[in-house]
């Protein structure tokens, strides 16, 4: 998504195309992603650990799909109307920050579940809190916000953008997105740090090349899973703010920013549900395709198997 956080519209017809492509292959992933966590939910989701992760999981999902579509919707501000640009405004700004807190509720309940190993979070408090996290809290912060611009008449979006106003530090209606997103993604990037030491600290007793080289993969891995969902790559986005369009590094955010966060979802997708996937397939899980597409069960399963592992290929490429 091009990026105008903080500065004019910046945006380039290089970065308008790298936006639209990212995010309509974003929007197609994110289609499959739910349909196939439909497809294996009660295969997958037999604890409450489990039904935690992919309820933050499914959301973030869907916060993210209704966001793209509202991004891809406002690509051309001076076609829509003032109303149509309010709206869909108000739905990224919502949408987003839904995104956001629902990130915040995966992270803080990943941290739980290690700090308080033998005080398993109770599924009726964790779907109580999220919901509150995920679902009230965004809805507050856009109203708030909006209601705060009218009555103090400062503008609530730009027109040209379709998106919030930044006038200066800590004057605009982009704070009000801005400064939860920021206090989230400290608080995840915490939580990342968490999760690295205590995987640093399980491995010390037995020390050794072996072990070390397969902390160091852990530790990798945890980090390469857990940036996209975390949020952890938006942190570019607050580094343009303190970077004037003129520094050569600008660009350099500018672009990193733009195709990091189009493409988002894609590696999350791949991590997620390719290797359970084909698992049930082997299983047998997942309803019986082969006997509406009259081929043979074999054929179907390698078919499948075939597509899934390009996909996650392709997907981890990217």
């Amino acid at each position: 998504m091009s990026s105008n956080i903080g500065h004019c519209d910046i945006s380039t017809e290089t970065l308008d195309t790298i936006t639209t492509v990212g995010l309509s292959v974003s929007v197609f992933s994110l289609l499959l992603f739910l349909t196939i966590e439909f497809l294996v939910w009660s295969a997958v989701v037999k604890s409450n650990l489990s039904h935690f992760r992919h309820t933050a999981i499914v959301n973030i999902a869907v916060f993210l799909l209704l966001a793209d579509c509202s991004f891809l919707a406002s690509t051309s501000p001076e076609s829509l109307s003032d109303t149509v640009c309010f709206v869909l405004t108000v739905c990224k700004h919502l949408f987003f920050l839904a995104m956001f807190t629902w990130m915040l509720c995966m992270s803080v309940m990943l941290v739980h579940q290690l700090i308080f190993v033998f005080n398993p979070l109770r599924k009726r408090v964790f779907m109580f809190l999220s919901s509150i996290l995920g679902y009230v809290v965004p809805i507050l912060i856009v109203g708030s916000s909006y209601i705060y611009c009218k009555y103090t008449y400062r503008p609530y979006y730009d027109k040209k953008t379709c998106w919030l106003v930044f006038e200066r530090l800590l004057e605009g209606s982009m704070h009000a997105f801005l400064i939860p997103v920021g206090t989230i993604m400290m608080t995840n990037l915490f939580s990342m740090v968490v999760v690295i030491v205590t995987l640093v600290k399980s491995s010390v007793p037995d020390s050794s090349k072996a072990d070390d080289k397969d902390t160091a993969k852990g530790i990798l891995k945890v980090v390469l899973v857990l940036t996209p969902i975390f949020g952890v790559t938006w942190i570019i986005g607050f580094f343009l703010l303190m970077l004037e369009p003129d520094n050569p590094m600008f660009e350099v955010a500018n672009y990193s920013f733009t195709i990091l966060n189009s493409f988002q979802f894609q590696y999350l997708n791949s991590e997620s549900l390719l290797v359970p996937t084909i698992g049930l397939i082997y299983e047998g899980i997942i309803p019986k395709f082969h006997l509406y597409l009259r081929i043979p069960r074999s054929v179907y399963t390698y078919l499948m198997t075939v597509f899934f592992t390009v996909l996650y290929m392709d997907q981890s490429a990217s």
